[in-house]
């Protein structure tokens, strides 16, 4: 352990290296090419005298190129056109190139000239080689990418010098004979694995002393055959012109000696072996101190030597002193020590004449040699058969590999693995509804609204209809005392509109439960698209709320295969387009004119060989999958339960994706619609309250009029019907008809309503009244704002209602209806003075009717003879009411009107009456004829042809009105 930290405190110093010097040439011309060119190309060689000049320019630089890697490429490139020149002018067809070419000997200075190409192709190529060695022998070596580098030169020049043998022994040029060739060689490796030891030898060096002392050894063995090399012919020229290097050559060698025998010496310790560990301290020692004689006037070399001398002789004592002490191990002599083997680690660079980086561009690139093209046809052919093979059976595997895992449904449960993510058309719906939450609100305020309107509506339907049931059941209660009488038309138009309006608003309740049910449903989730992005991812559903994946062990080796698979086909993919790259890049061409004349096959044979090493590599991807697949299958059969967590969890997303689309596109609906409902129930409301204010004022003036009737009227007795009242059908005008009085029938018409139901008046005509027609539908009140429409948000579109059967204007003020009584049918030869009363009956009646329409005329009109003609109603309202008083008893008196017009048959008619009760009869008949003092009104004579009020004046009258 001593001994080794004592040996790494120890740096072997860096010393000097050796290289040769370069040749040197004249100038000269390649003009002579232009014979060549003219006698076996077809093409003018007058036209490549640009193509000779740059070639010509070339080998001048070549000649002084720069002793740095700028005139390195020089002189590759100029090496790599000298050998397109050769393979297109080869010898065995064009003989030798007439150009001569001078070189000199580097050691004598003699100059060899030399005609044809391979003289100057060697010369550069010696040149280039010994370039390298120079960049080599100059850098310093202190860091590690340095002592790199040094040894890179060395590596190329070597494999140049062995270039060079193997292909220009040249016997004309003596400095380029196989000796000095295979010197130069040992040299440059030599020096190579110098720069390992050196490495190895540094402080931060984790060699093995057993490797350093091997690499030494073989530093020496280098050294050793340069040494006799040196001292026998030819190369002792090289001694005599470089006299140090002998002594530089021997010291190195017995230096690396003694490094090797120190390290073997610590190997030796490390193994126990301590008396082996002394002799080789002994050796090591020896050759230290040989190398510091041999080392004399060189004084880094020396002084290298001094120091390691006191290294080893340090070691040396340490261990004689504890082997003489401890181990007591024999010390074997040196003969009897076994050798220190040598290993070679350094390899000769192989030089490549055409190099595709440095060659440049091809000068005559223009001459192509028949032979290039055809080699390089076959060559792409190969290469076409090999590509073709491949992609053949690659498809074929791609596809039986789409085909297992679509079977297998892998994509399925990738989602258990895989962060949830929003598809593109959810992240555009929400750019569309980004920043709207304002509107979102807005949408549920107003619907908030219009069920407000909506129950508005709903609260005055309510009091119209119940203004309704109370006008029935008081109507109802006032028949039931005075009789029955016929309905008001007026009230009928009022109730049918309202049942219009009810109508509209139930199928309007309809859209808004639709529309709020809408809104409930997708106003949450129009929210969340409206909102920030992440809190709309948060709502996907993922596989932690899920059950419970199965055992790890078979999920883990689930997800090993598929990324196995995953890198398999990835693989595949790589090595295809490297290998299509590759080939399609690929130009052999100036590389096939180089080996013009030589043999082809084999050369293609050799370029295929890269592409064939790529081949073989996708096969064996291809025949793994076989494998995987299998193992694929096997761990399938215990993925059943995270399959079906996997669809379920893909089945919760699409659902809740799905919903936010929905939700989404009804956002257009739900905003037109709730607007079209607001819309709706804006006018609604106002028309509704149109309808109450017509319904209450209808109402009111109609319990006026009965409170009016109640006040004027008897209560009528009991009817009695007798055999009496029964009479024959008369000609003549139509009277009134009255209650039977006495049991008798009435004959009626197969036209008119049924016993005791009075026909309604019939209302004023158009043609009849100015001002606004009367006679309009619910649909058609006032004006066409007012029209009670169906609601247009209905969801989906209601249809539109048929109109009302008879439709009646609502009028809008208090309104009477007064029914025509039915006309009594009297037997013929009545007197004509009953006729008579009958008639004023008659004509009172139309008075009535004719002033009730000119109050709606003048009502309608906002007229200010509205009142003057309401005044004028009530009296004839009470002229009326008296008359109708004494029906019963004109009914009473009727009774004896036959026995007027045929006394002669009073027994048979059975009316029994003496003469003094026809006289009776006669005489209040007449009374009621005379103007009822209590009408408050001028008589109907009075009346005739003259307007109710001024304001009705140029106003048309009914018929009935007109003839009074």
């Amino acid at each position: 352990y001593n001994q080794t930290k004592m040996a790494a405190s120890w740096e072997c110093p860096n010393l000097p290296m050796l290289s040769f010097p370069m040749k040197e040439t004249s100038k000269n011309t390649f003009l002579a090419l232009k014979i060549l060119i003219g006698a076996h190309y077809e093409e003018n060689p007058d036209s490549f005298d640009e193509e000779i000049k740059q070639l010509d320019q070339l080998r001048e630089a070549a000649a002084k190129a720069s002793r740095d890697s700028s005139g390195m490429n020089v002189m590759r490139r100029y090496l790599a056109q000298l050998h397109l020149v050769k393979a297109r002018f080869p010898v065995q067809t064009c003989g030798q190139l007439p150009v001569d070419f001078a070189w000199k000997d580097v050691y004598t200075g003699v100059e060899y000239i030399q005609e044809g190409i391979n003289i100057e192709q060697a010369c550069v190529l010696y040149n280039i080689a010994s370039l390298h060695g120079q960049l080599g022998s100059n850098l310093h070596r202190n860091t590690e990418q340095e002592m790199k580098e040094a040894c890179t030169h060395f590596q190329c020049a070597a494999g140049a010098f062995v270039f060079l043998d193997e292909n220009f022994g040249m016997n004309s040029c003596k400095d380029l004979a196989p000796e000095f060739l295979a010197l130069y060689k040992n040299l440059m490796l030599g020096q190579a694995q110098e720069c390992l030891v050196e490495k190895s030898l540094k402080g931060t060096s984790k060699v093995k002393n057993n490797t350093i002392a091997k690499l030494s050894a073989k530093v020496a063995d280098y050294y050793t055959l340069i040494l006799k090399a040196l001292e026998s012919d030819p190369c002792s020229v090289i001694s005599k012109k470089q006299k140090d290097w002998v002594k530089l050559i021997k010291s190195k060698q017995c230096y690396y000696s003694s490094i090797a025998y120190l390290f073997q010496a610590l190997s030796s310790a490390e193994m126990g072996k301590h008396g082996e560990k002394v002799a080789y301290f002994q050796m090591a020692l020896q050759k230290a101190t040989t190398a510091g004689k041999a080392a004399k006037g060189n004084d880094l070399v020396q002084e290298a030597a001094t120091n390691l001398i006191a290294h080893v002789s340090e070691l040396h004592q340490v261990a004689l002193k504890e082997n003489d002490q401890i181990y007591h191990e024999r010390v074997p002599s040196p003969d009897d020590l076994p050798p220190v083997q040598g290993s070679d680690i350094v390899k000769p660079v192989v030089f490549q004449p055409i190099d595709g980086k440095q060659a440049g561009t091809d000068i005559l690139g223009r001459l192509v040699p028949m032979k290039a093209y055809e080699a390089a046809s076959v060559y792409s052919e190969e290469k076409a058969t090999l590509l073709r093979s491949l992609m053949s059976s690659v498809e074929a595997k791609d596809e039986e590999l789409q085909q297992y895992m679509f079977s297998l449904n892998v994509g399925e449960m990738e989602t258990l693995n895989k962060e949830p993510k929003l598809p593109d058309e959810v992240l555009q719906l929400h750019n569309l509804l980004e920043s709207k939450t304002d509107v979102l609100r807005k949408l549920h305020s107003d619907m908030e609204e219009l069920l407000a309107l909506s129950e508005k509506a709903s609260d005055d339907l309510t009091l119209v209809a119940k203004r309704r049931h109370e006008e029935e059941h008081e109507e109802q209660e006032f028949q039931a005392r005075f009789g029955s009488r016929a309905s008001s038309q007026v009230c009928a138009s009022i109730w049918k509109e309202w049942e219009n309006y009810q109508s509209f608003h139930q199928q309007g309740l309809k859209s808004n439960r639709e529309l709020k049910v809408m809104l409930d449903t997708h106003y949450k989730n129009l929210l969340l698209l409206s909102g920030p992005l992440s809190v709309l991812s948060s709502i996907v559903p993922k596989a932690s709320l899920l059950d419970t994946p199965p055992e790890e062990g078979t999920s883990q080796r689930w997800e090993e295969l598929l990324a196995k698979i995953e890198q398999m086909k990835q693989q595949r993919q790589t090595l295809m387009a490297q290998l299509r790259e590759q080939m399609n890049k690929e130009d052999i061409t100036k590389t096939l004119i180089g080996h013009v004349g030589k043999n082809m096959d084999g050369f293609i044979d050799e370029h295929m060989k890269k592409h064939r090493e790529c081949a073989e590599v996708i096969r064996l991807n291809l025949a793994a999958q076989e494998r995987i697949l299998a193992a694929v299958t096997e761990a399938n059969a215990g993925m059943a339960r995270k399959r079906l967590t996997a669809q379920e969890l893909d089945k919760r997303q699409n659902e809740v994706f799905d919903s936010l689309v929905a939700s989404a596109n009804s956002f257009p609906l739900l905003q037109n619609k709730i607007r079209e409902g607001l819309g709706f129930y804006t006018r609604f409301h106002d028309n509704i309250q149109k309808l109450k204010k017509k319904a209450d004022d209808v109402c009111a003036a109609r319990k006026k009029e009965r409170q009016a009737l109640e006040r004027t009227s008897p209560t009528p007795p009991e009817p009695v019907v007798s055999e009496a009242s029964k009479v024959l059908p008369i000609q003549g005008p139509r009277l009134p008809s009255f209650p039977p009085v006495g049991g008798g029938t009435q004959v009626l018409p197969s036209s008119q309503p049924a016993s005791g139901q009075l026909p309604p008046a019939r209302p004023p005509k158009k043609s009849e009244l100015r001002g606004t027609p009367l006679q309009q539908g619910p649909m058609e009140q006032t004006d066409q704002s007012e029209r009670p429409e169906l609601p247009s948000h209905v969801v989906p579109a209601l249809p539109t209602p048929a109109p009302a059967a008879t439709p009646v204007s609502a009028p809008l003020f208090p309104m009477v209806s007064m029914a025509t009584p039915t006309p009594l049918l009297l037997p013929e030869g009545l007197d004509p003075q009953i006729t008579e009363l009958h008639k004023t009956l008659l004509e009172l009646q139309g008075q009535l009717q004719g002033a009730q329409g000119s109050m709606i005329v003048q009502g309608a009109q906002g007229s200010t003879g509205f009142q003057g003609v309401q005044g004028s109603v009530v009296g004839v309202q009470g002229a009326q009411g008296s008359l109708l008083s004494r029906l019963p008893t004109l009914d009473q008196h009727s009774t004896n009107l036959p026995q007027v017009s045929n006394q002669q048959a009073s027994s048979s008619h059975g009316f029994g009456q003496s003469d003094a009760e026809i006289d009776h009869s006669l005489s209040y008949i007449r009374d009621v004829r005379s103007p009822i003092p209590s009408a408050g009104m001028p008589p109907s004579s009075e009346m005739s042809g003259m307007p109710l009020s001024s304001e009705m004046s140029g106003m048309p009258l009914s018929s009935e009105m007109s003839g009074m």
